[in-house]
């Protein structure tokens, strides 16, 4: 009995004092392997100095009831997040800095401390230190002592009534009890049962052993598990990583493509020396230099010192004011192209605490416009000196011509009182046709006079109420309107502001040509309308007349373009003349559609008025 159990008590603390040193193996393993992936998730957060990705991190460790408190220090031995214990029974309060003596691991005082390098391409970028209890171990093992006392406490109390009877029912489970005990030490396979007797001391102290290998099993693969979320969230992270500096990194190769293809030279400066940090290729062939030669220098380096004082004042004034600066107009000496003028746009960049950190420039090359705008001015000027030339030639011969048209008209008149008895009936025709084409040339004139006038008098610019204006215009037609029948047609007309005069002067030819050239018509129809568009309101006269050839239709406003024989319809070929250049005084614009022998539509447009 006393050897029996000598024996069982010596094979329990074996047991225990094994278990002991193996569960302390194995909670230093366990550690290090969460100690080492939480340095592998933690890489990239100490790489982009993200405490909190960190922090978030560390904080996985929750799920472990024993780990009291976890730290992240970096390469220099600062402190880079941490975690506690919210019960706030750790012992350990991380400091700021790598305290000495905590490479490796220790048991000290019931704790676990245990420290792991982080590393990145092999090279050590932080720390990773976990402070975890005993309480597991203590556990077990005080569950061990209880199962060695109650156990020996019955093999005392049995051991003399039962030994000699049962000395081989008692031998076989003990020592197939030490063999998978042995085999569970070594092999660390927890799935393994003993076989269980009778319902004795021995079966319940296998049925214990099974129980408890039960929990330890149940725990290892809870701790499996959590290794395996762990080792999930850790890849899962990565990839996210991944993908966010792939995105990044994307992102700023289609910013520089599209910085490298802008026609407009693009410049950044750092705010303090005003040097150059960022140049495109734009800029590279307007100034005449490789950006190896501007990065790093400032405008003094490059440009004649008056420029140069420039370029740098109007910087500082950027960065002063904090807002976009506009420079219409900028010269600047470039190294082949000699002076060039820019048009630059200038703001200043921040950092997060609002103090300017760069300067930002876009400037574009408008020599060639400023030229093009030089020329066209001298091209106008002369068009208008033309012009004025023109039209004092016009207004000149209309005018002289009136004295030689008179006497025309006088002589024919005298020549008809005093000659006219002696005419036969050719001759009487032939003075006819003098009076007529007399009258012609009168009209002719009296239209060029007009037209003239158009270009030089002033505009009255004042409110013109429309719908009445049209109703004068139809009525001063009433003598070329009798014994016709004509369906008049006016929609809802708006009030106009413009020159009242010279719009009715629009109207009454518009409307008289309306009349005119739906003469052969039994029944004539003639509308009159307008629609609002978004910059403009356009204004229409349409009829069911003769109509005309729509590839002639440019050529209708211009002066002496008539479409018609003057035997069918009379007129000078001025009026539409008029109405473009009126309506061109007045910012719109004119043109016409039609067909021959089905009608023609006239339109012109002005602008809508600006409220407010």
């Amino acid at each position: 009995m006393l050897v029996s159990s000598a024996v069982l008590l010596l094979a329990s603390a074996g047991f225990i004092a094994h278990e002991w040193v193996t569960f302390r193996g194995v909670m230093v393993r366990n550690r290090s392997t969460q100690a080492e992936i939480i340095a592998i998730n933690t890489v990239s957060a100490l790489l982009f100095n993200d405490p909190e990705s960190a922090a978030e991190t560390v904080g996985a460790l929750r799920v472990k009831s024993d780990i009291h408190s976890a730290a992240i220090y970096t390469a220099e031995g600062r402190l880079f997040a941490k975690y506690l214990r919210s019960d706030g029974a750790s012992v350990f309060e991380m400091p700021e800095r790598i305290p000495a003596g905590m490479e490796g691991h220790r048991f000290e005082s019931g704790f676990l401390f245990l420290s792991r390098p982080i590393l990145s391409n092999e090279e050590r970028i932080g720390t990773v230190y976990i402070q975890s209890d005993l309480q597991e171990l203590n556990a077990r093992l005080k569950g061990y002592a209880l199962i060695v006392v109650g156990v020996l406490a019955v093999s005392l109390l049995t051991a003399y009534r039962v030994s000699a009877g049962l000395q081989g029912n008692i031998s076989r489970p003990l020592l197939d009890l030490a063999r998978i005990a042995k085999n569970v030490s070594e092999e660390k396979d927890y799935s393994v049962r003993a076989a269980t007797g009778n319902r004795d001391e021995i079966g319940l102290l296998v049925e214990t052993f099974n129980e408890m290998l039960s929990q330890i099993q149940t725990r290892d693969a809870a701790l499996q598990k959590t290794q395996d979320e762990l080792e999930q969230r850790v890849k899962e992270r990565t990839r996210s990583l991944e993908q966010e500096v792939g995105d990044r990194k994307r992102a700023e190769v289609f910013l520089d493509s599209i910085v490298e293809n802008i026609p407009n030279m693009i410049f950044v400066k750092e705010a303090k020396e005003l040097r150059f940090v960022r140049f495109n290729k734009a800029g590279e062939v307007l100034l005449g230099y490789t950006r190896e030669d501007l990065l790093g220098k400032n405008d003094h380096d490059f440009f004649p010192k008056e420029q140069a004082d420039s370029f740098i004042a109007k910087d500082r004034q950027v960065l002063g004011a904090g807002y976009l600066v506009d420079i219409p107009e900028e010269p600047v000496q470039t190294r082949h192209r000699g002076a060039r003028i820019l048009h630059t746009q200038k703001i200043p960049l921040y950092d997060e605490e609002g103090q300017p950190l760069y300067l930002l420039g876009i400037s574009e090359d408008i020599t060639e416009r400023k030229q093009a705008e030089e020329e066209l001015k001298k091209l106008n000027s002369q068009l208008e000196a033309a012009n004025k030339e023109l039209e004092a030639f016009s207004y000149s011969v209309s005018h002289d011509l009136r004295a030689p048209l008179r006497h025309i008209n006088g002589f024919v008149e005298l020549l008809k009182e005093h000659a006219a008895a002696r005419l036969d009936t050719k001759g009487q025709r032939y003075i006819e046709i003098i009076v007529n084409a007399s009258k012609r040339m009168g009209s002719l004139i009296d239209d060029l006079l007009v037209f003239s006038r158009m270009a030089k008098s002033e505009m009255r610019i004042g409110r013109v109420p429309l719908e009445s204006l049209i109703q004068e215009v139809i009525r001063d037609l009433q003598p070329e309107i009798q014994n016709r029948e004509i369906a008049w047609t006016i929609g809802s007309l708006p009030d106009l502001e413009g020159d009242a005069a010279m719009l009715r002067q629009v109207w009454a030819n518009l409307i008289g040509n309306a009349v005119k050239y739906t003469r052969t018509r039994e029944r004539a129809e003639i509308e009159i309308g307008s629609r609002m568009e978004a910059e403009e309101t356009v204004f229409f006269v349409r009829d069911n007349g003769v109509g005309f050839d729509p590839q002639y239709a440019g050529k209708l406003f211009g002066v002496f373009q008539r479409l018609h024989r003057a035997e069918e319809f009379e007129g000078t070929g001025i009026g539409l003349a008029n109405v473009r250049r009126i309506i061109h005084r007045h910012g719109g614009r004119t043109w016409a559609e039609g067909e021959l022998d089905r009608g023609a539509a006239f339109y012109f447009s002005l602008p809508n008025r600006k409220e407010g």
